[in-house]
C-alpha cells in the first residue's frame, strides 16, 4: 500500500532521521509498545491474573504515528511522523537509519492541545471496507504517552475517539479504533463477532490494562477457517446442562467435533471458550483423534462446552 499517495505525506530527510529516533525512544520507552507470542501457560496465567482486554488482531502492517517538536534550523517544528514498526528495533541503538520508513503527515490539530506533543498512536494499515475512502484504513489500538502510562487503556480509548479521530476527519485515510472486550467475551469474540467482521482476522491481542508490552495469539491460516466453518446447530437435544459426548480432532486448531456418546450421532462442533482449554485439549490429543469428554450446555451460544478433567477417563478407541 502506498501510504505516501494516500496521506499525501513527505518523505522525511535521511538527515533528520537520528533526531527523530533520539526523540521518540527518549520521550516513551519503547520496550512498551512490543509484544511476544503466546506460546505457554505462564503467560495465559498472567493474562488471566491481570484480567487483560481482548482485541481482534488483523492482517496488516504496523505503524506509530509519531507526535513531535523537533529543533530544525533553530527553528521548533511541529510534526506528526507516520513511522513503520517493522523496522524499529528494541533500542534505539540497534536501528539502521537507511531501513527506516517515516513519513510526516498533515494533520489540522491546535497546537495548544497539552497531550500531543509526545504522543504516540499504535495500530496497523489495513483494507477499509468505506467505499467513500481511499481503501485503507489506520487501525489504532493504543495511545502511549508518559502522562498516561498507568491510565487504564479504556480511558484512553475514550481520549483517543473523543480528541483524537475527530482531527482527521480531513484526511483520506480511515482512522478506526479497536474494540476491546473482557476476557470473559472471548467465546462471544470468536463464535459470534469473527463470524461477521469482513476484515481478515489473524490472531488475538491481550493488552493490559496500563501500558506495557502485550501478547498477541496469532494463526492467520486456523483463524480463516474457523472464520468459514464454525456456525454449525446441535442438530440433538439434551434436558441435562451436563453431558458426555464423543470428541473428534479435526484438521482446524479449536475446532473439534462432538458426537452422541451412544448412538454417534452429530451434536455439532464443542466451544472452546478461552486459550488454557485451547492448550489442555491440544495436549489431550496429541495421540489420539478421539476422547470422551464431560460437557457444559452454555445456553448463551448454545453449544457445548468440554471441561478440563484431569481425573476422567477420556480415552476411546473409535466412534
Amino acid at each position: 500500500m502506498n501510504i505516501v499517495n494516500i496521506l499525501k505525506a513527505q518523505a522525511i530527510e535521511l538527515s533528520l532521521y537520528p533526531k527523530v529516533i533520539d526523540k521518540l525512544y527518549s520521550t516513551y520507552n519503547h520496550a512498551d509498545t512490543r509484544y511476544d507470542m503466546v506460546t505457554n501457560n505462564l503467560q495465559l496465567n498472567e493474562i488471566k491474573d491481570n484480567n487483560c482486554y481482548v482485541s481482534i488482531q488483523y492482517q496488516g502492517v504496523a505503524y506509530i504515528l509519531f507526535f513531535c517538536s523537533l529543533q530544525i534550523e533553530e527553528k521548533n517544528r511541529k510534526m506528526n511522523i507516520l513511522i513503520s514498526k517493522k523496522e524499529l528495533k528494541k533500542t534505539a541503538g540497534q536501528n539502521k537509519m537507511n531501513e527506516i520508513k517515516m513519513f510526516n503527515v498533515y494533520i489540522p490539530f491546535v497546537s495548544e492541545e497539552y497531550y500531543i506533543n509526545g504522543a504516540i498512536l499504535d495500530g496497523k494499515m489495513i483494507k477499509s471496507n468505506d467505499s467513500n475512502k481511499i481503501g485503507h484504513s489506520f487501525l489504532i489500538h493504543e495511545l502511549y504517552y508518559q502522562p498516561f502510562k498507568n491510565m487504564d487503556l479504556n480511558e484512553k480509548h475514550q481520549i483517543i475517539r473523543k480528541d483524537f479521530i475527530p482531527k482527521f476527519s480531513g484526511l483520506k485515510l480511515d482512522f478506526k479504533l479497536s474494540r476491546i472486550y473482557n476476557l470473559t467475551d472471548i467465546p462471544e469474540l470468536i463464535f459470534e463477532k469473527l463470524q461477521r467482521t469482513k476484515n481478515k482476522a489473524i490472531g488475538l491481542m491481550f493488552l493490559f490494562r496500563k501500558t506495557r508490552s502485550y501478547y498477541v495469539y496469532s494463526n492467520e491460516a486456523d483463524f480463516d477457517l474457523v472464520k468459514r466453518k464454525l456456525p454449525l446447530a446441535n442438530i440433538k437435544s439434551y434436558e441435562n446442562t451436563t453431558e458426555e459426548f464423543k470428541m473428534e480432532r479435526t484438521n482446524v486448531t479449536d475446532v473439534y467435533n462432538l458426537y452422541d456418546i451412544h448412538d454417534n450421532s452429530t451434536i455439532g462442533f464443542a466451544c472452546i471458550p478461552n486459550i488454557a482449554t485451547s492448550h489442555y485439549y491440544k495436549d489431550q490429543f496429541r495421540k489420539h483423534t478421539i476422547i470422551k469428554v464431560k460437557c457444559v450446555k452454555s445456553n448463551k451460544f448454545d453449544k457445548w462446552i468440554p471441561i478440563m478433567d484431569e481425573c476422567y477417563d477420556h480415552i476411546i478407541n473409535s466412534i
